[in-house]
Formats: structure tokens, sequence, C-alpha cells
């Protein structure tokens, strides 16, 4: 199962320190993100998130989100951003 815009994805920033944060888009073997807070407002203002960029190296997994009910519905570990 690949990332769809809104998962919540876990990720490993620098010094291997674990984040989580909202799954935006794929690009260049890069997955971007921002804050559920940003994610959340963005959708509000019908406005694209403000986004960072990390590589997909650093995706420790993620939860999907279930489109029709908008809750988390799975974890997946060791995932890979398709």
């Amino acid at each position: 199962m690949g990332l769809v815009r809104g998962d919540t994805i876990k990720l490993r920033a620098f010094g291997g320190k674990r984040i989580v944060r909202r799954f935006v888009e794929k690009r260049r073997g890069a997955v971007l993100i921002c804050s559920h807070e940003e994610y959340e407002l963005a959708l509000r203002e019908k406005r694209e998130p403000l986004c960072i960029g990390f590589r997909t190296e650093d995706v420790i997994g993620y939860k999907a989100q279930d489109p029709m009910h908008k809750k988390e519905v799975r974890v997946i570990r060791n995932a890979r951003a398709s």
C-alpha cells in the first residue's frame, strides 16, 4: 500500500530523533511533509500546505487514513513511499 496525501507518517530526523508528521506528496526520492496543524489549516483555507522534504530512506512507518471515515485504520512499519 502506498502513501496517500494526509497519512500520518513517522520519520527519522536529524540526530536520530523520531518525528510524526502528515504526508503531502512524493518527489524524486523524497517525501514532502508538514505538521498536523499546518495540514488541517491548509485544508480549511483551501490552499497547499507549507512543506519540507525528507529522504524516503528516513520513513519509518505510517498510518493510513480511511478515505470514507477520515480515521486512521492501519499501522505499517518499515514503509517506503511508493
